[in-house]
């Protein structure tokens, strides 16, 4: 059976791929390190807000609920779900790269 697509490209795409997890791991871990107190997080967290003139954004403003984000908002046995995000993007990028070199050399026939 021929590949879809050449075995440098494939190996580019793991790649990319296996950097594009790894970066999600690391937001993943900040993140839970802010919820879990490791880490010092932002001094504010962010909003869809705008407004034409000052009362309007007063209003929009003091209408917003209170979001922390150095407190856990979710958990599951005691990881939340920055934690999971952090394990699974890191297994996932972990699995990338392994892939890259050692590929599917066990299963072709």
């Amino acid at each position: 059976m021929m590949p879809i697509i050449g075995t440098l490209a494939r190996h580019f795409l793991l790649i990319m791929i296996s950097i594009a997890f790894a970066t999600t791991a690391g937001i993943g871990a900040y993140h839970a390190g802010v919820e879990y107190g490791w880490f010092l997080g932002p001094t504010s967290c962010s909003g869809n807000i705008d407004g034409n003139t000052i009362a309007e954004l007063k209003r929009q403003l003091l209408a917003q609920p209170v979001v922390r984000c150095d407190e856990v908002a979710w958990s599951l046995l005691g990881i939340s779900l920055a934690g999971y995000n952090f394990l699974i993007s890191s297994a996932l990028a972990v699995f990338c790269s392994i892939s890259v070199f050692v590929g599917a050399k066990g299963f072709r026939g």
